[in-house]
């Protein structure tokens, strides 16, 4: 059986095979759970996000270094600049979209779904 990870500002993990599957319990409505363990390592990868971030950072600092506006005014500028551009631009980008699914597994599994194995296997 193969899983695959992926988290936003890292690597996705590819292909990774799983070992030693255990049966854990059956409820029920014939469903059947089962557990496997695997360390994955996921690499971070420096993306458009953190341009966007830095160049926002390096502008309020200069608008407040200048004293071109008041440090409060351009701390509030900046967050109000970052959640635009993240609301706008990750509406358009699919995978970025807030999904309850993958919100709910990313909090309770690590976003790592692992389908059902085959009854034979039991």
């Amino acid at each position: 059986m193969q899983i695959e990870a992926e988290k936003p500002s890292f690597k996705n993990s590819g292909h990774v095979n799983l070992k030693n599957i255990v049966w854990e319990r059956s409820e029920e409505n014939e469903v059947d759970y089962y557990l496997a363990h695997r360390n994955i390592t996921l690499v971070r990868v420096v993306t458009p996000a953190f341009w966007i971030a830095s160049l926002v950072l390096i502008a309020v600092y200069t608008l407040i270094a200048f004293e071109l506006m008041h440090r409060t005014l351009a701390a509030f500028l900046g967050a109000s600049v970052l959640l635009t551009i993240t609301y706008t631009a990750g509406s358009f980008n699919p995978r970025r979209s807030l999904n309850l699914r993958h919100s709910l597994n990313l909090r309770l599994t690590g976003k790592i779904l692992l389908p059902q194995p085959p009854s034979s296997w039991v």
